[in-house]
């Protein structure tokens, strides 16, 4: 039993091709996009979010309470991109299964091309070396992870069949479990993914 349930699991962790070219297209753009808005930002408020993003870099080595503040930023990022798996898995349920993929992986894009172009603007190339050990170490497990909870979200609301005018969400059964079982894993690398931000933003603070 618990052998065909892992295997159901590892099953629906499977993606598609044309469907992975899809959001990857509109993660690219998020990022494209992320870097417009900071180009083209206002001055002044350009260099209030340069403040901002010093203070928030330095933040784990300047503040007195500093693992206090660490464990908090650590349980933020963690609550923040569990929701954002969670909010695939649920539209897996529901029609809407490429819309909130898309809409989570173009919100993920815009953050990082916004981010990384602040701070190669704020820090030059000593901003590479911030952007490797910041952002690198958690998106490296992230990303991928979002884009395989959308694959299977996308995989499973394709394969329901919903009858005509009868509600756009459908109810729960036991052929659901190993799907659930396929994002329960995939938050677990979410969680590793923030340890490794927690570990390697210290690192990054001090090159400033």
């Amino acid at each position: 039993m618990r052998k065909n349930a892992f295997s159901s699991t590892i099953e629906t962790l499977s993606i598609s091709k044309e469907c992975t070219a899809i959001l990857l297209f509109i993660f690219i753009f998020g990022i494209s996009t992320g870097v417009f808005f900071e180009v083209m930002m206002n001055t002044d408020i350009k260099s209030d979010m340069q403040t901002y993003l010093q203070a928030l870099l330095r933040s784990p080595i300047d503040t007195a309470n500093g693992s206090g503040n660490s464990f908090a930023a650590l349980l933020g990022s963690i609550v923040a991109n569990s929701f954002a798996i969670a909010f695939i898995t649920l539209s897996g349920f529901t029609r809407f299964s490429y819309p909130a993929s898309c809409t989570v992986l173009l919100v993920k894009g815009l953050s990082l091309g916004y981010c990384c172009a602040l701070i190669l603007e704020t820090l030059g190339l000593k901003g590479i070396f911030v952007i490797i050990l910041s952002l690198f170490p958690q998106n490296t497990l992230l990303i991928p992870t979002i884009f395989i909870s959308a694959n299977v979200a996308i995989a499973k609301a394709s394969s329901q069949k919903y009858k005509k005018n009868k509600g756009i969400v459908r109810s729960f059964n036991s052929s659901d479990v190993p799907y659930l079982y396929a994002n329960g894993f995939l938050c677990v690398i979410v969680v590793v993914s923030c340890i490794l931000q927690s570990i390697f933003l210290p690192i990054a603070a001090k090159l400033l």
